[in-house]
C-alpha cells in the first residue's frame, strides 16, 4: 500500500493499527497519548521502522515530523514533551547493550517520569530498543502494541511482526516466568517495510547526534566514576549525624543534592568499600569543619 507524499510503501493491516492509534490522539478525547514500541536487534531496521510509521501520522494529523523529533536523550525527551503537546516523538536508545546498568536504571526513570505526566499531553511517542524485557512493567502495560523487525536469514532486514498490547503482554509475562523470548508464539501479524530512512530524515545529522549522545554517555560515567574520593566525601557527609539543614545552609547546597549525596552507593557501590578501606587508617574525610 503507498502512502505519504514520499512514495514508500507499508503493510496494509499496520496502516489499519497505525489509523487506530491515530484515532486515539485525535478524535475527541483529552486524556489519551500512543506508546507504541519498536523493539530489535541493531541494524535490523528500528529507526527506519519507527520514522516511517512516524511520518505516517504526520501526514494524516498535519503534526510535524523531522530529524528534531528523534531524541537519544531520555532527559532531553521528557523536558520536549513536558513543554509541547500534540507531538511526534521517537526515543532512539543509542546502543543500549554497550552501557552499563546504571545508566539504563537512570534512563527508564526518566521515561516513566515521561510516561506518567505525558498522557494529557496527546503525544504519538514511539520507543526503540533491542530487547522488550529491559523495561519495567508499567512501561509495557502502556504500551498499545509492539513491533519487532528482524532479519531473515540473520541476512535480509525489512521484515517484522507485530503483537497487539494483549499478547506482548502475555510475551512479557511469559519472559518473566521462563527467562525465554517466545516471539513466535504470541504474534498478531506479520509483513516487511522498505528502507526508506533517507526519504524522510537527514541520515548524517542523525547518526553525527547518535555518536555525540554515545560518546556523552561514556564520557559522564568516566567522569563520576574517575572521582570516586568526591563521591564518597558527599555519602561521608550525610552519615554524620548532622542536619540535612544545617549541612545545607554550611555547603550552600539544597536539599535535594543532599538527598542524591544519601543515595550515591546506589549508582556507586565502590564508594563503601573506599570509606571501608580509608578508615583502616586515618580517614581522610574526617577534618569536615561543618
Amino acid at each position: 500500500m503507498i502512502i505519504t507524499d514520499k512514495q514508500y510503501s507499508m503493510d496494509v493491516k499496520l496502516i489499519e493499527k497505525i489509523d487506530l492509534m491515530i484515532n486515539r490522539v485525535t478524535r475527541n478525547n483529552p486524556k489519551k497519548d500512543v506508546l507504541l514500541l519498536v523493539e530489535g536487534d541493531e541494524g535490523n531496521g528500528k529507526t527506519t521502522m519507527s520514522v516511517a510509521i512516524a511520518y505516517y501520522v504526520s501526514q494524516i494529523t498535519g503534526r510535524k515530523f523531522n530529524n528534531d523529533n528523534l531524541f537519544f536523550s531520555a532527559r532531553k525527551l521528557t523536558e520536549f514533551a513536558k513543554d509541547s503537546k500534540e507531538q511526534i516523538i521517537i526515543w532512539d536508545e543509542p546502543a543500549l547493550e554497550g552501557m552499563s546498568s546504571e545508566w539504563w536504571k537512570e534512563t527508564q526513570r526518566d521515561l516513566i517520569k515521561l510516561l506518567m505526566m505525558a498522557r494529557k499531553k496527546r503525544h504519538f511517542i514511539i520507543f526503540n530498543i533491542t530487547r522488550f524485557d529491559k523495561f519495567k512493567d508499567n512501561i509495557i502495560e502502556r504500551a498499545i502494541g509492539m513491533v519487532r523487525v528482524y532479519a531473515r536469514k540473520e541476512l535480509y532486514a525489512g521484515k517484522f511482526l507485530y503483537y497487539k498490547k494483549r499478547n506482548l503482554i502475555a510475551l512479557y509475562n511469559e519472559w518473566k516466568r521462563t527467562r525465554k523470548r517466545f516471539y513466535n508464539r504470541f504474534w498478531n501479524f506479520h509483513g516487511s517495510f522498505p528502507n526508506v530512512l533517507s526519504k524522510i530524515i537527514d541520515e548524517e545529522e542523525y547518526d553525527k547526534r547518535k555518536d555525540e549522545a554515545i560518546s556523552s554517555i561514556g564520557f559522564k560515567e568516566k567522569k563520576e566514576r574517575g572521582n570516586i574520593k568526591l563521591l564518597a566525601y558527599q555519602h561521608f557527609i550525610t552519615r554524620l549525624g548532622i542536619p540535612t539543614k544545617v549541612i545545607c545552609e554550611r555547603l550552600k547546597v539544597s536539599q535535594s543534592i543532599v538527598s542524591d549525596w544519601k543515595r550515591l552507593p546506589e549508582k556507586y557501590p565502590e564508594i563503601i568499600d573506599y570509606l571501608n578501606r580509608e578508615n583502616k587508617t586515618r580517614h581522610p574525610l574526617v577534618p569536615l569543619n561543618i
